[in-house]
This record gives structure tokens, C-alpha cells and sequence, in this order.
């Protein structure tokens, strides 16, 4: 009448009308226990395997009888070929929950996702030096495996991790263990070849003009260069610009993690031609000459007259020429065109000339030049009045000083040797500006632990400084210096014009730069000038910066031997340099000054196993100290074993001992309330915070604190007095040796009365059938100890018998029902007798000669008899519910 509903699992109600011929209708109440459609696992075969596993084993929650019953069969019915690898291949398992009332059993089948896996294969690789390779990429086929597949390295002569060495170069033989869920670690011999880090190689490029791009390409920056690399700018110098120019070259590895190379591109002007006056066929002036910016280039630069290029003395006038300049990493050599004015023999001229302000005379105009030896050389201004004469030393040069001329004022410079003068020469006074001020900091000067550069105060409005930053010890040049530019705009306002590191900047008002002392090069030099509107450039700034940053090396831990609370930590560092060490309270704990080897040595109370402490290296004193990178050191000892509680009603807790920093993982093993197999929980650390949970699918009503990683069990989800383990890990460890003790706690039971023992009468056979517990249902038949032979017969399951409701079959549905018959209290005739027959069985037993109990016959499956007593043990899904069991025994000729 009411039928249930099957589409959720879980127990439902339900009414049968039954209908008697010639009686009323009668409604049944009875509770339908529907079951959740099986799940499978997905299972992993190596290639031709056959070896598939259990097909219980495969189905999720098998051994949970509140979904699967007592009697429920698995059984493969399809598996796949597994001769092909490849993944997500079908099988079928077919699961049959038993029937009730003689009713056949429901099926249902379900589909197995099978991969089959390749053998693993070994790939030859190159790797960066001091990189950290990853095992999966030895592996040639390491897409072809399923999720879940570990890749680790294996395990070396000294039990520890066989991960190769990357601290030098060449090639290393290693292994790497592939491991499949639901099967054993396979270890493949790979190759790894270790290249030497790539790193950025200073180049030289012309200053870009014209629109015409200077820039290298970044093949050409970069040192070591692993063999089929990637390579590309993340970003360009800005040629644009003289002076050292940053960049960013990405490397790309297949494989491996990107790699971004800190580069320097020195850009240098181009070389600009002049006119240079020389007397008739004498000779060429030095090339070098020629060139107006000649000292703008750098060291080991070369000047010479190309071959075809080298214009005549032998007439006067203005002859071409070709300068040929050979720049340091520059390829291809610059040739400038240049012009010479020859004139005749005995005429003076003037090469050179310069007038100019300077800072050091604030009172004088200073004018230089070159001509013939010993000429007179004679200042004239607007007015032509003499105001200055000079005379050439034997070079040539002169050098004349006169009453300080406004910046601007042109001067006439008129050479002559005795009453032969030459063409006088228009010169205009420039101001040389002040150089910018540099601030280091000292622990006189603090400064606020950074560089400060103060332009001059007047016309300045250009300060080009250059620095050391802190180069990448892996992969940047040792002295990578940086050009930085600040420029004052119409309004006043100071802007750093292009690049510059982090973290520098400049007041819009003053100019002042200020650069984080801690991210210069220590002991580096800082150079600065200022440059005026008319472009003239100050004498350079300089300043050394202060301290340098001491970093930590080779440091270790090991027990005092001469006093059991002590640990010595030793390693090394910058001479001088003070190492402190704390807790992971931030407590200070211990500290030493290195020797002037950099040798430390520090004693610190004795910490717990997995405790870290922290080394930090201090190098000088105030704002001006540099503090290196801090080290930790975990403290090592076996893992600390987790505790389990278990009290006296039931139920456990297990705790983690979270002082031990490297527990990252407990794994618990339990046998659940109902089941005679034990069950494993795990629990893991993840994540920044350490927070707690469980790994996989977690067992009902049990939980975990994600803090203090305290695991509960219910007393109603633990089988009382049964067995429970713990213990912890490090899961960080690849060779999985970073573990705990194994804690054993006996889950507590409540005192139960002893039974009542059942008497087994001498003269004829105990049956006995139990009512209640795991082996309701079943029966047991013992013989008196002096029988010969015992006969046994009972109704086996299957077989109809009367007065007993058909059982239930939902399609699709595996299912138990559970009748529960509520007559409905109404008077009705006395049914006719049901004369459905039963079948049934009768099995006999006997003792032998060497009194060992065996069947006489065949015997039916499931039914058993102990050698020893003779008793026959006959299982609840054989033998038909509510039906007797008869026995008789034998002694001779006398039967019972």
C-alpha cells in the first residue's frame, strides 16, 4: 500500500496488504533497509599484470556492514586487457547482497576505472648548477602514469636521500623511485647532468641614436647557458642613456623552474669627429685627438687612422679623414669622419680652446688650449682690450688666468709667434658646477642606515651617480653596477629620469637620492656628477660604503660531551662579525664574535628533538651595521611519539606532540565498532598555519582539532577492548625513516558477567543457536565426547516453509528488508493449513580410528565439523530462519 522510497539510502517504511482467500485483508508494516549504490576505487595494474586485486578490496566501505550485509558477494565480472598501458579503462564488479525469506540475492554492477601502467623509463637530463632538480623530470614517460604517483629520489649507500649533488658540475648517476597507488615503488636509473649556473655577462653597446636600437640580444649577456635553453628579455636596458644600463634575461629550462639573471650593459657614447688645425706636411695629429668625446670611453679604448682614411698635409685647406675607434666588447669598430685644416708652415692656430669657471677658483677664469710651442697666445674681450696672454710650454699646451668672466661672455684667443699672428679663435665662458655631496653611514653619521646624494646648489640640474648593488650570489656579475639619473625639471621639481633599483628615491625639492646602504655591494665605491643646462659635467664624488654583510657557512649542531644539558653549534662567517642564537620564542639563547678566520663556536642549553633555533650575523655597530641572512637549524633526535588516551567507558583521543616542529603527520589504526578488521586514519600539518585535517575521506563522527591536531574516536566507533596505534612522521622526508615509535593503548571495555556456562548432556548431541550477536542465526551441534557417529537434520536456506511473508527485491537497489508483522486486531477465520513442503537435509559425521571427527558423505558447503570435539558448525546463511534442528548420536550399537 505504502511503498518505500528507494531513491535515498537508509532505512524506510513501508505496508503490505496480504490477502487470504475467504479472509479480510491484513496490513503489514515492515522497514525496507535500502543500500547506497556501490562505489569502486580506482585501481592501478602495471602493464600485462594479471595479479588484479580482491574485488572487495576495490569496492569503497566493503567491510561497513551497515552497507553492505553480512553474506555480500564481490566478484570481478569484466577486467580489461591490460597488454596496452593507459589510463581510465573499464572493468566491472559485480556485488550481490544476500536475500532474505529464500529470496534470491540483488545484484549490481559496477564500473571499475583500471589504469594500466607503463614501465617507467629513464631520460637523460641537464640541470643548473646549485638548482634543486625534480625526480619527475628523469622520467620520460611521467604523463603516462595516473594521479597519486609519487616521484621521489632514491635512497643511497648511507641510507639517506640519493638526491643528486648539484653543488658541482658533471654527470650523476642517481635513481628515482615511481610509485603507483596500490603498487610497489619501481626504481629507474637516470642521468643527470649538472651545467654551471648561468650568469650575467657585462657587455658594451653605442648609445642608441636615430631610433635605432643598440640593445644586445640576450644570447650575448648570459654566461653558461644550458643547452637548449629559452632565453628572453623580461627587461631591456635603456640605451638611450650612457653608463651602466640594468636588464632581466629570463632563462627558460624545460623542466625546471624559470630563472631570472640580473645583466649590465655599459652604454657608451658615439664617438663625435672635430676639426684639428696642423702646419703644412707636417705630420697627422694623434687619432686619439680627433675625437672630440675621446674621454668618455672606456679604459684600453684605441684610436687609429684607417688605412684609406688618412687625409694629406701637402696643400693647405680642409682635408676629410677616418678615425677607426676600437671599443672594449664592441665588435665592430666605429669609424668617424673627421677634418684636419692644414695651414701654412710658419701661421699659428689654436686647438682646444676652453674657457672655464671652476669651483676650486671662484675668483678666476680659467682658458686652456694647444698650439706650436712657445707661441704667445693673447685673451682679448668684446671690446678688444687685453685681458690675459699666455705662452705655450713645449707640448703646446697653455693654461691662462684671468679676472672671472660671466658664464657666456665670449673671449677672442689670438695666437702668434713674434709679429706672424694667426686666425684668432672665439671662445665662450663656461661654469663647471660643484660636485654633489656623498653621506655614507658611520656610527658617528648614522644617516638612517642609508646613502644620501646632495647635488650642488646653483645651475645643476643633471646627477648621474653610479653604484655596486648587491649582486645574486647564483647568478648576477660580481659587480654589478647600476647608473642612476636624476634630472630637475623646468619646475623645479627633481624625478629620477629611467631605471633605478628598488627603494631609491629622490626628494622633488632638494634632490637629495637616498639609497639603502644594505643593498649596496659592501665596501663598494659610489661615484657621483652633476651636470649644469650647458651639459658640463662636475669632478666626480666619491665615498666608500661602510660595513660589509657577513652571511653564515657550514654551520652545525652536536651534543656537548662534556656536559649532557649543552649543545655546541660551530660554522663560520665574516671575521669580527657577532652570530647570535634564539629560539623559536625569540628568546636569545647564545652568542660568539668570530675569530679572524670567521670561526664561531656557540654553547646553548640542550633543545628538544625537532626544536629550531635561528642564527643571525651581525657585522658593526648602529645604523650603519649590516645583518646578514638568518640560518635555521632544526634540532635533530627521533620523532617525538604522539599520545593516546583511552578511558575506562570507551572511546580514544590521540595527540600529536606538536613541540616536535618537524610532526607533520599521524597515522592512527583503529578496529571500528561492528568489524573484525582494523581500520587506518591519517592525519596531516598543511599549509603556512600547520593546520590539521584528515587525509582522505573521513570515518563518521570522527574528528580532528585543526589546531592542536588531537584526534577523537567515539566509544560508539572504537570496538571496545580491541587495540589502537599511533604514530607520528615527518612526511618531509622522502625516505619515510622520519618516524615516531609506534604507541600501542588498549581501548577501555566495561566488566561484563561472566557467562553462565552451558552443560553438554553425556548422552545425546547439544544444539545450540545462538539468538542474538555476530552469530545469530547459525547453529552448532556437539556430540557426547564417548560417540562414535552423530546424524544432523535441518531446513537449509532457500526452501520454502509455511506462514512466512515472501521477501522483498527492489531492482537496482541492493537491499535487506526487516518485517515487522502488526496484524491488524480483527476477528477472522482460521486459515487452511499451508502445505508448502520443506526440504530437508540430513548430514552424518564420525569418528575414526585415530579419533579424529570427519563427514560421513559429502558435505555441504559452509558446513564444518572440528576434528577434535566432533562439533558441527552449520553458518547463518545456511540454515532457514525460525526452522529445527534435529541430532541423534551413536555409541556402538545404542543411538540416542
Amino acid at each position: 500500500e505504502d511503498k518505500p522510497d528507494t531513491n535515498n539510502p537508509g532505512p524506510k517504511n513501508g505496508v503490505i496488504i496480504v490477502t487470504i482467500p475467504g479472509q479480510k485483508p491484513v496490513e503489514v508494516s515492515v522497514t525496507v533497509n535500502v543500500l547506497p549504490t556501490p562505489e569502486a576505487n580506482i585501481v592501478n595494474i602495471p602493464q600485462n599484470g594479471t595479479d588484479f586485486p580482491i574485488a572487495s578490496d576495490v569496492i569503497k566501505d566493503s567491510t561497513d556492514k551497515n552497507k553492505f550485509p553480512k553474506g555480500t558477494k564481490f566478484e570481478w565480472k569484466t577486467k580489461p586487457d591490460t597488454k596496452q598501458s593507459g589510463n581510465n579503462k573499464k572493468g566491472t564488479i559485480t556485488v550481490t547482497v544476500p536475500g532474505v525469506n529464500g529470496k534470491p540475492g540483488t545484484s549490481a554492477d559496477v564500473e571499475v576505472t583500471v589504469n594500466v601502467t607503463p614501465e617507467p623509463k629513464a631520460k637523460d637530463t641537464s640541470v643548473i648548477q646549485n638548482s634543486d632538480p625534480d625526480p619527475k623530470n628523469s622520467i620520460e614517460n611521467k604523463d603516462k602514469f595516473p594521479d597519486g604517483t609519487t616521484f621521489t629520489w632514491g635512497t643511497g649507500k648511507d641510507g639517506k636521500s640519493g638526491k643528486p649533488d648539484t653543488s658541482t658540475t658533471g654527470e650523476k648517476t642517481v635513481n628515482v623511485v615511481v610509485t603507483v597507488p596500490g603498487q610497489k615503488p619501481k626504481e629507474v636509473t637516470v642521468k643527470i647532468t649538472v651545467t654551471a649556473s648561468p650568469e650575467g655577462k657585462d657587455v658594451t653597446v653605442l648609445q642608441k641614436t636615430d631610433g635605432k636600437d643598440t640593445n644586445p640580444q640576450p644570447k650575448d649577456v648570459i654566461n653558461n647557458l644550458p643547452k637548449d635553453a629559452n632565453i628572453s628579455w623580461k627587461k631591456k636596458p635603456d640605451t638611450s642613456k650612457t653608463g651602466n644600463q640594468p636588464g632581466i634575461v629570463t632563462v627558460k629550462v624545460d623542466g625546471e623552474p624559470d630563472v631570472d639573471i640580473p645583466v649590465n650593459v655599459l652604454v657608451v657614447p658615439n664617438p663625435k669627429g672635430k676639426t684639428v688645425n696642423v702646419q703644412k706636411d707636417s705630420a697627422l695629429p694623434d687619432p686619439k685627438d680627433m675625437i672630440a668625446n675621446n674621454g668618455d670611453f672606456p679604459e684600453k679604448t684605441t684610436f687609429t687612422w684607417a688605412t684609406s682614411g688618412k687625409p694629406s698635409t701637402s696643400s693647405t685647406g680642409e682635408q676629410t679623414g677616418t678615425v677607426v675607434v676600437n671599443i672594449p666588447d664592441i665588435t665592430t669598430p666605429v669609424n668617424v669622419t673627421v677634418k684636419v685644416n692644414v695651414v701654412d708652415k710658419d701661421k699659428p692656430f689654436i686647438n682646444d680652446d676652453k674657457a672655464e669657471n671652476t669651483p676650486d677658483k671662484p675668483d678666476k677664469t680659467t682658458i686652456t688650449g694647444k698650439t706650436q710651442p712657445g707661441n704667445t697666445v693673447t685673451v682679448k674681450d668684446k671690446d678688444g682690450k687685453t685681458v690675459g696672454t699666455g705662452t705655450a710650454n713645449k707640448d703646446g699646451n697653455f693654461t691662462i688666468e684671468i679676472d672671472k668672466k660671466d658664464p657666456g661672455t665670449k673671449l677672442e684667443l689670438v695666437p702668434s709667434k713674434g709679429n706672424n699672428e694667426g686666425t684668432p679663435v672665439e671662445v665662450k665662458v663656461t661654469a663647471k658646477p660643484q660636485k654633489p655631496k656623498i653621506t655614507v653611514p658611520t656610527d658617528d653619521h648614522k644617516n638612517g642606515g642609508n646613502v644620501t646624494v646632495t647635488p650642488p646648489h646653483g645651475d645643476e640640474n643633471v646627477v648621474k651617480i653610479v653604484i655596486n648593488d648587491k649582486p645574486n650570489p647564483l647568478n648576477g656579475p660580481e659587480k654589478p653596477e647600476q647608473t642612476i639619473i636624476v634630472k630637475k625639471g623646468d619646475d623645479g621639481t627633481w624625478k629620477i629620469d629611467g631605471s633605478a633599483p628598488n627603494d631609491v628615491t629622490v626628494d622633488p625639492q632638494t634632490g637629495v637620492v637616498t639609497i639603502p646602504a644594505k643593498d649596496l655591494e659592501d665596501g663598494s665605491t659610489i661615484t657621483a656628477v652633476a651636470k649644469n643646462k650647458t651639459d658640463k659635467p662636475s669632478d666626480p664624488a666619491t665615498a666608500v660604503t661602510g660595513f660589509k654583510t657577513p652571511q653564515i657557512t657550514k654551520q652545525t649542531l652536536k651534543d656537548n660531551p662534556d656536559d649532557s644539558t649543552k649543545q655546541i653549534i660551530t660554522g663560520k662567517t665574516l671575521p669580527g662579525a657577532k652570530v647570535t642564537v634564539t629560539d623559536e620564542k625569540g628568546k636569545e639563547i647564545g652568542s660568539d664574535v668570530a675569530d679572524k678566520n670567521g670561526n664561531f663556536t656557540i654553547t646553548i642549553p640542550k633543545q628538544k628533538p625537532g626544536a629550531i633555533v635561528t642564527l643571525t650575523p651581525t657585522n658593526g655597530k648602529g645604523d650603519g651595521a649590516k645583518t646578514g641572512d638568518s640560518v635555521n637549524i632544526t634540532i635533530g633526535g627521533n620523532i617525538t611519539k604522539p599520545k593516546i588516551d583511552t578511558p575506562t567507558n570507551g572511546g580514544a583521543s590521540v595527540t600529536p606532540d606538536l613541540t616536535d616542529t618537524r610532526v607533520n603527520k599521524v597515522v592512527i589504526t583503529y578496529t571500528p565498532e561492528g568489524s573484525e578488521t582494523t581500520a587506518t586514519i591519517t592525519v596531516v600539518a598543511e599549509g603556512d598555519k600547520h593546520e590539521w585535517k584528515i587525509d582522505g575521506s573521513a570515518p563518521n563522527d570522527v574528528t580532528v582539532d585543526p589546531q592542536t591536531g588531537v584526534v577523537t574516536i567515539p566509544a560508539n566507533k572504537i570496538k571496545r577492548g580491541s587495540t589502537i596505534t599511533a604514530q607520528s612522521e615527518d612526511s618531509s622526508d622522502k625516505t619515510g625513516k622520519s618516524k615516531s615509535e609506534v604507541v600501542t593503548a588498549k581501548v577501555g571495555e566495561k566488566e561484563k558477567p561472566a557467562p553462565t556456562p552451558t552443560p553438554i548432556p553425556t548422552d545425546r548431541p547439544l544444539v545450540v543457536t545462538p539468538q542474538d550477536g555476530a552469530e545469530q542465526g547459525s547453529a552448532t551441534v556437539t556430540p557426547p565426547s564417548d560417540a562414535d557417529s552423530m546424524e544432523i537434520t535441518y531446513t537449509p536456506e532457500g526452501t520454502g516453509a509455511a506462514g512466512e511473508i515472501p521477501g522483498i527485491s527492489i531492482p537496482g537497489s541492493p537491499l535487506v528488508p526487516t518485517p515487522t508483522p502488526t496484524p491488524t486486531p480483527t476477528p477472522t477465520p482460521t486459515p487452511a493449513p499451508d502445505t508448502t513442503p520443506s526440504t530437508l537435509v540430513t548430514i552424518k559425521v564420525k569418528k575414526g580410528p585415530d579419533g579424529k571427527w570427519t563427514f560421513d558423505g559429502k558435505a555441504p558447503e559452509g558446513v564444518t565439523v572440528d576434528p577434535t570435539t566432533g562439533k558441527v558448525t552449520i553458518p547463518a546463511n545456511k540454515i532457514k530462519d525460525n526452522t529445527e534442528v534435529t541430532a541423534k548420536s551413536t555409541k556402538g550399537t545404542s543411538t540416542s
